[in-house]
């Protein structure tokens, strides 16, 4: 443990995130398993139909894809949404 380690005072603790206190083989677990998860939940292109028209808020990205969302209960489409992905950077809106 890094405590233990003298890497760090016990008056540090109260004010360490929980990633601050793992091991650095820890952090690097996680950060794997982040990616992993990230790549698996990324829209593919071939999934809903690309697109310039719009602009990412967080990388300013351009290449989107987008798939507009019809609720089964809706009729004549009222009430449907289009949801947005960047396929640059995965954020969603």
């Amino acid at each position: 443990s890094k405590l233990l380690a003298g890497e760090l005072s016990p008056s540090q603790l109260p004010s360490m995130t929980s990633e601050d206190m793992a091991s650095d083989q820890k952090n690097q677990s996680r950060a794997e398993q982040r990616l992993q998860a990230l790549q698996e939940s990324a829209i593919k292109e071939d999934s809903g139909q690309i697109t310039d028209i719009y602009t990412c808020e967080q990388c300013k990205g351009k290449k989107c894809s987008f798939v507009v969302v019809t609720p089964t209960a809706c009729v004549n489409g009222e009430h449907s949404w289009t949801s947005v992905t960047c396929l640059s950077c995965g954020h969603r809106w």
